[in-house]
């Protein structure tokens, strides 16, 4: 059960492990089987039910590992769960639905693989990608106005950083947060210069002394 459990953790466990037997021993089939066979299990749900029965198998517990980590292969986790769980024979509608709630898992665990590397990734004013990225984000917000100064400007401080160089803004939250900016900027054009507009006491200039 393991030792970094809490007690009531393992309780549930037990009881859990109990109550997949008996549905076994009743039904013939396994939980994972059980799982694919229910039609009216969409596959939001479907994955979900999937995702926690392999998280607490014993059997399943490599392949489970192996879909959490490295490069996850949705064909290979199914051949291997197909294989240990004794499932050749189930229809092909079963074997779809087992495909695409495993590719679901998947994809989830590299997406958060894909965030954490965006999140890792800090600023970098010698990056031609980054430095392009905040480029834009100047253009969406001033509408394309020129900046005095250049690179290293005051100008910044118009719209919301707190120095001249603003990619020391970008310490903590590295190159992901300037995607979140740029994101919203992109897709909330107006409401970001209207926004700026106001902060600059109704110029027509993007002034804002808050930090972004």
């Amino acid at each position: 059960m393991g030792g970094h459990r809490p007690w009531w953790e393992q309780v549930v466990l037990i009881a859990w492990r109990f109550m997949k037997q008996f549905a076994h021993i009743v039904t013939g089939k396994s939980e994972v089987e059980r799982i694919v066979l229910l039609e009216q299990v969409g596959g939001v749900e479907g994955t979900r039910r999937l995702r926690h029965s392999l998280e607490r198998s014993k059997k399943l517990d490599a392949v489970f590992k192996k879909m959490m980590t490295g490069n996850p292969e949705t064909a290979s986790a199914v051949e291997e769960i197909t294989r240990i769980k004794g499932l050749s024979k189930i229809n092909e509608e079963s074997a779809q639905r087992l495909s695409s709630y495993v590719g679901n898992i998947c994809d989830v665990t590299r997406f958060i693989q894909d965030l954490e590397r965006i999140q890792s990734e800090p600023y970098s004013s010698e990056n031609p990608a980054h430095e392009a990225k905040l480029e834009e984000l100047w253009n969406l917000a001033t509408d394309n106005r020129p900046r005095e100064g250049g690179r290293i400007s005051p100008e910044w401080n118009r719209i919301g950083f707190q120095g001249k160089d603003p990619a020391s803004d970008f310490r903590g939250g590295g190159v992901h947060a300037l995607n979140q900016l740029l994101y919203f900027s992109s897709t909330r054009t107006g409401a970001v210069r209207k926004q700026l507009e106001d902060l600059g006491n109704g110029e027509k200039w993007f002034a804002s002394k808050q930090p972004i």
